[in-house]
C-alpha cells in the first residue's frame, strides 16, 4: 500500500491550493463568510480542513520513515534539512522583500533569527496597513506544530510506543475528542516549547491519526464501500460541534488515504515524487496573495485566487530546486545510499 506508486505528492499539492483558495475571500473580507468550507459546515473552513489533512499525510509519512529507519541522528537531520532551509529563506523573503513592499520597514535582527530556531513567524511592524489580516505570513505559524509532531514521534520511537499501535490510535483520538474543550493559555517559555494549547492538542490529535492509518496499514482496507460510509459519516458529523475534528480525522482521514493509494494515472503519482513544489506553495502564498489585495483594492476572490497560486506555484518551484533539494541532499552526510533525488514519502 505504501509504495512510491500513490498520488501522496498530488494531494499535498491539492492541500496547499486549497488553503490559497480558502483565503481569497478571507483575506479580502476578514471573515470567512464567503469561504467554501465554512458555508458548508458552519465550523471549518476549507483551509483549516487542508492543514488537518497536511497533518494526517505527515504523520503517516513521518511514522512510516521512523519505523523503516529507527535512528536518532538520522531522522533528526532529515527533518530539520526538510523544514528548516525552505522556512529561514521564505522567513528573509518576507522581511527583506515583503515588509517594505507592504508599507513596513526592512528590519532584520538577531532577534529574528532567534525566533527561527523556535520557526516563529517573521514579524515585521506597519505592513499591510488597513488590510484585514496585517501579517507578513500568517499560516507559517503550523510549521512549529508540524516539527514538534516529529519530535513527538522521535520520543514515541525511542521509548517503544510506536510499536504499541493501540496506544497511538487512543491518544490520537483522545486528543482530537478533547481539542474543542481545551482552553488554557500558555505565555513566555512554555508557549515556545508547547504552543498555543487548543492548537496543540487538535493538530497533534489528527497527526497521531494519521501515524496509525500507517501503524494500523495491513489491517485498514479500502473499498468503494468504505469510502461511501465515510463520506457519509463526514457529510453528517463534519457539522457538529465537538465531533468535526473526530469526524475529519477518521473518516476524512479514510478518505484521503483511501485516494492516496488508489489506482491512478502515472502523471498524477509521479507528482512530488522527484519535485515537490508544495512547501513552498504554502510558505508563499500569503504575502503574495495579501501583497496583490494591497495594491489592487477591490480584487475578487475569483480573479485572486489563480493569479495568487500560479505566483505561489512558480515561487514553490524556486524554493525546490535553489533551496530544499539541495538542502535535502546533504541527508548523505549522515544517510549512506541516500537516494539524489528527495523522495515523495519525505513530509513536511
Amino acid at each position: 500500500m505504501a509504495t512510491r506508486d500513490n498520488s501522496i505528492g498530488f494531494i499535498r499539492l491539492l492541500l496547499a491550493s486549497a488553503v490559497i483558495l480558502s483565503h481569497s475571500p478571507e483575506l479580502i473580507d476578514g471573515s470567512p463568510a464567503r469561504e467554501i468550507g465554512y458555508r458548508l459546515t458552519g465550523l471549518a473552513t476549507t483551509g483549516e480542513m487542508a492543514v488537518h489533512g497536511f497533518f494526517l499525510l505527515s504523520g503517516f509519512l513521518i511514522a512510516k520513515s521512523y519505523v523503516e529507519r529507527p535512528s536518532v541522528p538520522t531522522f533528526l537531520w532529515s527533518r530539520i534539512l526538510r523544514i528548516y532551509p525552505g522556512f529561514i529563506v521564505a522567513s528573509l523573503f518576507c522581511l527583506l522583500v515583503v515588509a517594505p513592499l507592504a508599507g513596513g520597514a526592512m528590519d532584520l535582527d538577531l532577534l529574528d533569527a532567534l525566533r527561527w530556531v523556535w520557526l516563529e513567524p517573521p514579524i515585521a511592524a506597519d505592513v499591510f496597513a488597513g488590510l484585514p489580516y496585517p501579517r507578513l505570513n500568517g499560516p507559517m505559524w503550523t510549521i512549529a506544530y508540524e516539527m514538534r509532531c516529529y519530535l513527538l514521534v522521535l520520543v514515541l520511537g525511542v521509548c517503544g510506543l510506536l510499536q504499541r499501535r493501540a496506544v497511538i490510535a487512543v491518544a490520537g483520538v483522545c486528543l482530537l475528542v478533547a481539542a474543542p474543550h481545551v482552553d488554557a493559555p500558555l505565555g513566555g517559555r512554555l508557549l515556545l516549547l508547547f504552543g498555543e494549547p487548543t492548537n496543540t492538542v487538535r493538530l497533534t490529535g489528527f497527526f497521531l491519526v494519521g501515524a496509525s492509518f500507517y501503524l494500523y496499514r495491513e489491517k485498514v482496507r479500502y473499498s468503494s464501500a468504505g469510502v461511501l460510509i465515510a463520506f457519509v459519516l463526514l457529510a453528517l458529523f463534519v457539522r457538529v460541534e465537538g465531533l468535526s475534528p473526530l469526524a475529519q480525522a477518521l473518516a476524512g482521514g479514510y478518505l484521503l488515504f483511501a485516494s492516496a493509494f488508489a489506482a491512478a494515472p502515472a502523471y498524477i503519482t509521479a507528482i512530488g515524487r522527484r519535485t515537490d513544489i508544495s512547501y513552498g506553495v504554502y510558505l508563499y502564498a500569503y504575502p503574495i496573495q495579501n501583497l496583490i489585495i494591497y495594491y489592487f483594492p477591490g480584487v475578487s476572490p475569483w480573479t485572486l485566487f489563480p493569479i495568487s497560486l500560479a505566483l505561489a506555484s512558480a515561487f514553490g518551484a524556486l524554493s525546490w530546486f535553489a533551496v530544499e533539494r539541495p538542502s535535502l541532499r546533504l541527508k548523505k552526510v549522515l544517510t549512506r545510499g541516500a537516494s539524489r533525488a528527495a523522495p515523495a514519502s519525505t513530509a513536511w
